[in-house]
């Protein structure tokens, strides 16, 4: 069967390459190996899908080549998304920079995509999967794309399969075994924006208990490698909340090296540790017959500062008369640095997306054109690129989409 341009993948950058090479005169086929377009976008900003955010700097976004992804989003970023959506129907609504539809479900935004889709003539064909793609050979034109169905030859394919977080939404990390069978280089995919398994046993005792804090993650050999600060949620296994979120994949990645990273917590950011100490003294003072746990009130959770105690291998019903000079000490270091070993992050079945991937140095950034294959392009999660929490894994899925679908539309003119 023969196809001028073969889209594979029906989820967000999937959709936005279909639709921007229909809109440029190019004829579409869409193959989607589930039984329906944009699953995992139905699942976006806690079903609210935050699809965008106005604030655009090359800190919220990581790879290998950040040059590569600073010069694709100047094609396409921020306006240009609020502008092609609102062509679809799509209203917005801006919460401090983030964007979402006005209606507040991520269904509108994938109903409006496949409604597009229809408007242009782009065929899909659902529960279909594509285990190959075959370059031209010989002095033959376009590509083969052999699926679980049939095989069809097209001028130009687009991959857009995604990543491997979230299998159950379909994303098992196809593309890139099909990328190495095009002789591509793929960054190990690990999983990111995720939660971890930290060290030893005291998470137990302060499941459920979220708490406003700073998390620093630090390489075996104390540098630095990232930290954020906002809500922890404080889990049985050990950390998770948009913070650790944001600092998951330089965790992922160290682990995957063999380094043995570890993560300073601090629970009271908005006060020095001179101020903590200070605050203990004048508690050990005006509340001298007080258990240590009652007097920790007040200052942070009454069960994560039974278990901070318990950490530190003090009892706390001991009154807060007998803390030394050195106890205080101790405990206000634990405050503001509990140093805690990471013995994994939580795998892709949790991971919001993909850290890793097929190398961006590989593909050209005005098109996504993978240099050494005329004619195929790639996008999406698939590549070595990802964002932090806020709309922009969905920013890079436009944007990487809008430039191969309108490319590979000009290749077949």
């Amino acid at each position: 069967m023969q196809e001028d341009i073969i889209v594979i993948g029906a989820g967000a950058s999937g959709m936005m390459a279909a639709i921007t090479a229909a809109v440029n005169g190019g004829q579409v086929l869409i193959l989607e190996q589930l039984s329906q377009p944009g699953k995992k976008l139905y699942a976006t900003g806690n079903g609210k899908c935050n699809y965008t955010n106005r604030y655009q700097e090359m800190e919220c976004y990581r790879g290998e080549d950040r040059s590569f992804i600073e010069r694709a989003l100047g094609h396409f970023s921020c306006d240009d998304t609020l502008r092609e959506f609102r062509r679809m129907g799509i209203l917005p609504q801006e919460r401090d920079g983030y964007y979402y539809p006005v209606s507040g479900q991520a269904s509108s935004v994938v109903d409006a995509l496949v409604r597009q889709l229809k408007l242009l003539g782009v065929k899909l064909h659902t529960e279909e999967h594509v285990h190959r793609i075959i370059p031209p050979e010989n002095g033959q034109k376009g590509y083969q794309v052999r699926t679980d169905k049939r095989t069809y030859q097209a001028r130009c394919v687009i991959l857009a399969v995604g990543g491997k977080a979230a299998p159950v939404h379909g994303t098992r990390g196809d593309g890139y075994a099909m990328a190495k069978q095009l002789g591509l280089n793929v960054l190990t995919p690990l999983p990111a924006l995720t939660s971890c398994v930290l060290k030893g046993d005291f998470a137990k005792e302060w499941a459920k208990i979220r708490v406003k804090g700073r998390v620093s993650l630090y390489n075996k050999a104390g540098e630095l490698l990232a930290q954020d600060q906002g809500e922890l949620q404080l889990v049985s296994y050990g950390l998770s909340g948009i913070p650790f979120f944001q600092v998951s994949r330089y965790a992922a990645r160290a682990l995957e090296t063999g380094d043995k990273p570890y993560l300073l917590l601090d629970i009271l950011p908005d006060y020095s540790m001179e101020e903590v100490g200070q605050e203990l003294t004048r508690r050990r003072e005006a509340f001298a017959d007080y258990p240590a746990e009652q007097v920790l009130e007040g200052m942070v959770h009454k069960v994560l500062g039974r278990v901070l105690l318990k950490s530190l291998g003090m009892n706390p019903k001991t009154r807060v008369v007998e803390w030394s000079e050195r106890d205080i000490q101790r405990i206000a270091d634990r405050f503001k640095n509990w140093k805690t070993g990471i013995a994994k992050v939580s795998g892709f079945d949790f991971a919001q997306v993909t850290t890793g991937g097929v190398l961006t140095g590989q593909l050209d950034p005005d098109t996504m054109e993978v240099k050494d294959h005329p004619g195929l392009y790639m996008t999406g999660e698939l590549l070595d690129v990802d964002g932090i929490c806020g709309g922009y894994n969905l920013q890079w899925a436009w944007t990487s989409g809008y430039l191969a679908g309108r490319a590979a539309a000009g290749c077949v003119r």
